[in-house]
């Protein structure tokens, strides 16, 4: 047998291989293989999800009604709040597992920006007054193309994690206590946002946006990774410029007629 016949040989079906392709095909072979783990993974994932966020809607559903036509003691109202914010938990984090894990896919519209932050500002203004938090907003009056709900999950995951921290830095003068949200156009078709609060900071700015990382006691530390992949999908890309104790700085980049 010459060395040219021997640089090959014949599988069970008679098909022809090179022997220096075998590393490869043995490298591909294995992708394929953890692409199918992960799919069934993936799928199993998303029907585990799906499985426990129909009851827990339930529960919810009948908490809430239990709640709004039973006259109880002040320990039981306490008790059924209780639940009811257990319940929020567990569904934000049932919700944050599906983003992590699913492939997105994005449906672009045209938004008007300056009303998009307004409608998050209104969705927070609860949160906002009971924690003596103030969220100004300085933007741009300017149209974006985007997926509206994906991109809000990705601001509102921003927004929540300025408030955590400076409810975690525990300052008592109310006026120190604020987010502000400011926007412009760069290069003619870039939206630079900027997110700012006065909040603890963080030491782990390497860190910020990987998944699972976190500095607080609860919390799955999926928040920024949600926010960082979703802002990636949109052709964008999301920096931390300023991390020390009263001053956290976000900026967002977007292209604003990507799908025009």
């Amino acid at each position: 047998m010459n060395a040219l016949t021997e640089s090959y040989f014949y599988n069970d079906n008679s098909i022809k291989i090179d022997t220096q392709l075998l590393p490869a095909l043995r490298y591909f072979i294995k992708l394929k293989e953890l692409e199918e783990r992960y799919n069934v993974y993936d799928s199993s994932l998303a029907f585990l999800v799906h499985e426990i966020k129909a009851p827990l809607a339930t529960i919810k559903a009948n908490v809430e009604m239990i709640e709004s036509v039973i006259n109880t003691s002040d320990k039981a109202v306490k008790s059924y709040s209780i639940i009811n914010e257990e319940i929020k938990r567990v569904d934000k984090l049932l919700r944050s597992i599906f983003l992590f894990n699913h492939k997105l896919n994005l449906f672009y519209s045209s938004i008007n920006f300056a009303d998009f932050m307004n409608g998050i500002k209104k969705s927070f203004s609860q949160l906002l007054n009971n924690n003596g938090i103030k969220l100004n907003l300085n933007v741009e009056n300017f149209k974006l193309q985007c997926d509206y709900n994906r991109l809000k999950i990705s601001l509102v995951n921003i927004i929540e994690n300025s408030i955590e921290s400076i409810c975690r830095r525990n300052e008592a003068d109310i006026s120190s206590k604020y987010i502000n949200v400011s926007s412009k156009i760069i290069d003619n078709n870039i939206a630079s946002i900027l997110i700012s609060d006065t909040g603890c900071g963080t030491e782990h700015e390497q860190n910020i946006f990987e998944p699972f990382f976190t500095t607080k006691s609860h919390g799955i530390g999926l928040g920024l990774t949600i926010a960082n992949k979703i802002i990636n999908l949109h052709d964008g890309n999301i920096e931390l410029l300023e991390s020390n104790p009263g001053a956290m700085t976000f900026e967002i980049k977007l292209p604003i007629n990507t799908r025009l």
